[in-house]
């Protein structure tokens, strides 16, 4: 599969997989998708964070969501949800460390 922004996840598995389980699992899932939306910006009033809501993801993360899924053959159960997360939250934790910024500032002197 190509790292297109629009392409679908592949469904996961569950296999003896209990609601708390489920829950942390679909929380790490969600908080990869809501990075990818995420961007950083400087303006000529501050800076801060902003998410775009809705719409397709503003970084490609097909690439990212295909090689976790590929370790694990598409299957989540009790024995391996927490690496899967743990391997969710370390792509996260790599998105976040290379987040777009955008400079929306008029002239960077006039900012400083």
């Amino acid at each position: 599969m190509s790292d297109n922004q629009n392409s679908t996840p592949r469904r996961w598995q569950p296999e003896n997989l209990g609601p708390r389980q489920a829950k942390a699992f679909n929380d790490a899932w969600s908080d990869l998708s809501w990075e990818a939306k995420t961007e950083d910006y400087i303006s000529d009033y501050g800076s801060g964070t902003r998410t775009t809501i809705g719409g397709s993801t503003m970084r490609p993360i097909a690439t990212t969501r295909d090689l976790i899924y590929d370790k694990y053959n598409g299957i989540v159960s009790a024995k391996n949800v927490r690496a899967i997360i743990a391997d969710i939250q370390a792509a996260t934790a790599k998105m976040k460390e290379t987040r777009p910024v955008i400079d929306e500032r008029r002239s960077v002197e006039v900012s400083k």
